[in-house]
């Protein structure tokens, strides 16, 4: 599953070609006046990725525009994270005494019908379209407001209401999925564990907001709230999920953006370009079998996973 993850994540945000994350660069010593390497661009070609390294304050370390290879390994540690929460959530591995999460529950069977390939799929699809797996979204670095703009170290990773993580957990909401009583603080130091380099706070970031995606299916699957039977599951959860409120949003079109993201991911394809216009997905398994989508020029799919 990471495997299959990875690949739809490096054909989807081709690594290394983002001004935002950053590569440490250890031949460059710690000692911010007095380098030990040449101060000299790292790669031929015409490009800012090229610049020559430069004093991080933030990251305490020589630094340089990430290379491909190293966002690689990022990404590659970001869905062996993933694929770790689905599979803890879902009590797939192995853990004695274990309560799934409900994906997708069963009422009758008393069990879920939902799988790991559809809820990391969600997950993938929610991860790029909230923060496009940089850098600096991982380690919560500068913050990005119309109002409040704060570029550290030229990154931008908290969201304008300081989200915190791939999948911009929003310090209203997240504490209830990360076993706390009650909101620790209004401005969201307390998401500052979702945060950081390595496997261990991605996971953490990883379960929050599957438990909130899960939260979002369960909650948009009720007959009673509006859109629950009107759309496909994934366009309801998704569309819960970017607005906190609604079940049938278009959200300025990015509720369709990352439905048709996730619908791709589940076929095995890579994303497209991001779409321009908002566009609600057809009601019917007729109309969503043969007409296009404006923006992708593929049907759009009700995936019953």
């Amino acid at each position: 599953m990471k495997t299959f993850l990875l690949g739809l994540l490096l054909q989807s945000v081709p690594p290394g070609q983002t001004v935002y994350s950053l590569e440490r660069v250890p031949e460059c010593g710690d000692d911010p006046q007095a380098p030990t390497c040449e101060i000299e661009p790292v790669c031929s070609e015409p490009s800012i990725v090229c610049k020559a390294p430069r004093w991080a304050t933030s990251k305490g370390a020589w630094v340089r525009y990430e290379s491909p290879e190293a966002a690689e390994r990022r990404y590659d540690e970001a869905m062996t994270a993933l694929v770790l929460a689905g599979s803890k959530l879902l009590c797939l591995d192995g853990v004695e005494g274990c309560e799934p999460l409900r994906w997708g529950w069963d009422r009758q069977k008393k069990a879920n019908r939902g799988t790991l390939h559809s809820l990391t799929a969600l997950a993938l699809a929610a991860g790029i379209a909230e923060s496009g797996f940089r850098e600096d979204v991982q380690t919560g670095r500068g913050r990005s407001s119309k109002t409040h703009r704060l570029m550290v170290d030229g990154g931008e990773g908290r969201g304008p209401g300081n989200e915190a993580g791939y999948w911009q957990a929003h310090p209203v909401i997240a504490w209830r999925f990360m076993g706390l009583e009650k909101r620790p603080d209004r401005v969201g130091h307390y998401l500052t564990p979702l945060l950081g380099e390595g496997i261990e706070p991605v996971e953490r970031a990883a379960e929050v907001a599957i438990k909130m995606l899960a939260h979002s299916r369960e909650w948009c699957g009720r007959t009673k709230v509006k859109g629950s039977r009107r759309y496909p599951w994934a366009w309801a959860a998704i569309s819960y999920y970017g607005t906190g409120h609604s079940c049938d949003s278009v959200n300025d079109g990015k509720t369709t953006y990352r439905y048709n993201l996730f619908v791709r991911f589940m076929e095995g394809k890579p994303a497209l370009p991001k779409p321009v216009k908002p566009q609600k997905p057809r009601t019917t398994w007729k109309h969503a079998k043969k007409q296009p989508s404006r923006w992708t020029g593929v049907p759009l799919k009700i995936v019953k996973k």
